[in-house]
């Protein structure tokens, strides 16, 4: 039942946001149930998905299996719009620049 309880709130928003996807790379696990998520979305609900790497390369956040990933992106393309931000990270131009060289 609790489980059933949490997929119904990662389905059922119009709108589902998943932030900063690739950071770390995803295990076969993650990987399978991201493709879930998309796929139980597919044509239902909206996704936006933000990552810090190229889209060509988004392929390798989730190629643990490769039939997988192309499975995934096929879903999350469809349809699409893309928006390419560039420039310099808010996080790097407020904070201040002592603790970024110290990290």
């Amino acid at each position: 039942m609790q489980q059933t309880v949490k997929y119904y709130y990662v389905i059922n928003p119009s709108l589902l946001l998943l932030d900063w996807l690739g950071y770390p790379p995803l295990d076969n696990c993650e990987a399978g149930l991201l493709f879930q998520v998309v796929a139980a979305r597919y044509e239902s609900g909206s996704i936006v998905l933000t990552t810090n790497c190229r889209f060509r390369h988004v392929g390798k956040i989730i190629d643990i299996n490769s039939i997988l990933a192309t499975a995934t992106i096929d879903r999350l393309v469809h349809y699409r719009e893309a928006y390419v931000l560039q420039g310099t990270s808010y996080r790097t131009t407020t904070t201040p620049r002592t603790q970024i060289d110290s990290a």
